[in-house]
């Protein structure tokens, strides 16, 4: 199934900022059941510097820096995402709920419960 994604932030300052540091994570990433045709990030007023990492859970991390004196930020970011079916899940490999507590209690210390 094909989506088109469309996010837009607007944020209005009371006074006008002449410099601001942000991180984003407004960029979808690509996973076995997730592919990315097409992403654009668009950023109002432009920024100075641009930095694009991966964070430590694999998720894309846009850094900015914006030097220039501005009383809005806008962000807007545009994806098409094209999602895969999942196989089947293997329920019969997984454990039941009413057996978490006794393996967390073995792994974590007789005083954990899950409630």
């Amino acid at each position: 199934m094909i989506y088109d994604i469309s996010h837009k932030t607007l944020y209005r300052y009371g006074a006008p900022v002449s410099q601001s540091h942000h991180v984003m994570h407004m960029s979808p990433r690509e996973v076995p059941h997730q592919t990315v045709r097409r992403h654009s990030l668009l950023v109002e007023p432009a920024p100075t510097s641009r930095i694009d990492t991966v964070d430590g859970f694999g998720n894309l991390e846009t850094k900015l820096a914006i030097e220039d004196d501005h009383t809005e930020f806008v962000i807007h970011a545009r994806s098409t995402i094209d999602v895969h079916p999942r196989g089947e899940r293997a329920l019969d490999r997984s454990l039941a709920w009413d057996k978490l507590q006794p393996s967390l209690a073995a792994t974590h210390g007789q005083n954990f419960e899950v409630l």
